[in-house]
């Protein structure tokens, strides 16, 4: 009977566990570095004055071909654009992290930053390692050249530069630092049992099924993919895109949601929304919620959200505010 019971609870362990060692209650917030105000005193820096249910803060962000020797502890030519100097930031994402156990990422990329193939791996390496972070996030947002998996094709443009992306930050960054990636709201669908006819016309944009092809020959590769399921109107179907992630992929995923306005779509988030999200994760195979972004006011506020989701995943301190810089 003893050996049964063990055997059930280890069933239950292995249903319920979140894959590669995230929790299964995790929010993430980007933190935009160009918002946050200037300290000269690590404590008093917005990083370290973050409320313990931010589980997850992706610093954004870095230029692709960033430069960075090690030690030069500057921001100078790496596109991140804090006011305060790097020693302070520094001191505050290890009180943050001392403090809330939580982990912090730089996001390289975004829609700004959009020379990829100029990537500097070593660099994003380096600078890693003197932030004290615990890895990078790959936010690849390409433009020019359209999927066609809309059409009924099967490939992107960019399949193999994101498969080359993922292969050369993970070779800087072995495991235990941590690998994850921005996916695009659409870039899971157009494959098996969610095609293209599935899905209105006008969410069928240049990047949909971005990440098919990638996810199947180097997902494993990634830790957590935080899902962008925002910025494509009122006809996105947001549950869905953790479903068609999850298809592809075992690992950690988060749905996005974004503080209003979104910046393409017309889509205004509500907190019923966020709510449904929420339960909606816990009860197939999410990890939690990520947030677009930290500092953005809107309304509902960023606040607003992630007390939500503080009280929605059982999180710790849901009384506390974010901070606005």
């Amino acid at each position: 009977m003893r050996a049964v019971i063990i055997a059930c609870l280890a069933i239950v362990a292995f249903a319920t566990a979140a894959p590669n060692g995230f929790s299964n209650k995790e929010f993430a917030g980007y933190f935009q570095s160009w918002t946050a105000g200037w300290a000269s005193d690590p404590a008093k820096h917005s990083i370290a004055r973050m409320p313990p249910y931010v589980t997850i803060i992706n610093i954004a962000f870095a230029r692709w071909n960033l430069q960075y020797n090690k030690g030069q502890r500057t921001f100078g030519g790496t596109g991140i654009d804090f006011s305060s100097d790097f020693n302070t930031v520094a001191g505050a994402i290890k009180l943050y992290k001392e403090k809330t156990g939580g982990k912090v990422l730089l996001s390289v990329g975004g829609a700004t930053y959009t020379d990829f193939k100029s990537a500097n791996f070593k660099a994003a390496a380096d600078i890693v390692e003197d932030l004290g972070i615990d890895g990078i996030d790959i936010d690849y947002e390409p433009a020019g050249g359209a999927c066609s998996w809309a059409t009924g094709g099967n490939s992107c443009p960019g399949d193999n530069d994101l498969v080359w992306l993922i292969e050369n930050y993970r070779r800087a960054l072995p495991s235990p630092k941590l690998l994850t990636a921005a996916g695009w709201s659409t870039g899971a669908f157009g494959y098996d049992r969610f095609p293209s006819d599935r899905y209105k016309a006008n969410i069928k944009g240049a990047n949909f099924g971005l990440f098919i092809n990638p996810l199947k020959k180097v997902g494993q590769l990634l830790d957590a993919i935080f899902i962008m399921s925002y910025d494509a109107s009122n006809d996105l179907p947001v549950t869905e895109t953790l479903e068609a992630y999850r298809g592809l992929y075992k690992g950690a995923l988060l749905i996005g949601v974004e503080v209003p306005p979104e910046a393409w779509g017309g889509h205004v988030l509500n907190m019923g929304e966020v709510e449904n999200f929420i339960n909606y994760g816990k009860q197939h195979n999410g990890q939690g919620i990520m947030l677009w972004s930290i500092q953005k006011q809107g309304n509902p506020s960023p606040t607003q959200v992630g007390q939500a989701v503080c009280r929605g995943l059982g999180l710790s301190g849901c009384d506390q505010q974010l901070p606005s810089n």
